[in-house]
């Protein structure tokens, strides 16, 4: 892979991408045939190579008439399906994949973030975002950025800390009174 990668210009991971296409292609040569043919394109083969092992001729076959009446999303979306069976199928459903945020810069000079959150937190930044945007009128980028601004001019307090909500302040409400509105109780004795 590496020879792959450095002397085509490839990347590390398109590399291993063309060897595991390849692969495939000598294990099966109905899938070669396809391909040799003209009927299946590189990427649709990409995708028949992620689930066909060197014993699964029919599977295979049966993913060439996908892709010979599909388009190459549909194909990714059976193989991702039957993936997901087989894990299943071995009791492989282990843990979920953890949290992450990553980001970095991106060759047009742009900011890149990427992330993965379980469902609560995911649906709390997605509302957050979405109500921002609903609010101001700008859109979910506009909104990412307005959340963050907002979150640095709470830090302005003096402390330079973030206020943090603990796990019973997430459903509170807080409601503020001025002293002086609220009426003197009156002592009222009736016998």
């Amino acid at each position: 892979m590496r020879w792959l990668s450095h002397y085509c210009g490839l990347s590390r991971r398109t590399a291993m991408e063309h060897v595991r296409v390849a692969r495939a292609l000598a294990a099966h040569d109905v899938l070669a045939a396809a391909m040799g043919a003209g009927r299946l394109s590189f990427s649709q083969v990409r995708a028949i190579s992620r689930i066909a092992d060197a014993g699964d001729g029919p599977l295979v076959e049966e993913l060439i008439a996908v892709a010979e009446h599909g388009s190459v999303g549909h194909l990714e979306l059976v193989v991702r399906g039957l993936r997901t069976v087989d894990r299943n199928a071995r009791g492989d459903v282990g843990e979920p994949d953890p949290e992450f945020l990553s980001h970095r810069w991106g060759g047009d000079s742009r900011w890149r973030l990427n992330a993965r959150l379980d469902p609560e937190n995911g649906a709390l930044v997605q509302s957050a975002i979405e109500t921002i945007a609903a609010r101001e009128g700008v859109t979910y980028p506009q909104a990412l950025t307005r959340i963050a601004e907002i979150a640095l001019a709470a830090t302005v307090d003096g402390t330079g800390q973030l206020p943090t909500l603990r796990g019973d302040e997430h459903a509170a409400v807080v409601i503020h009174l001025d002293a002086s509105a609220v009426p003197a109780e009156h002592d009222t004795d009736t016998d």
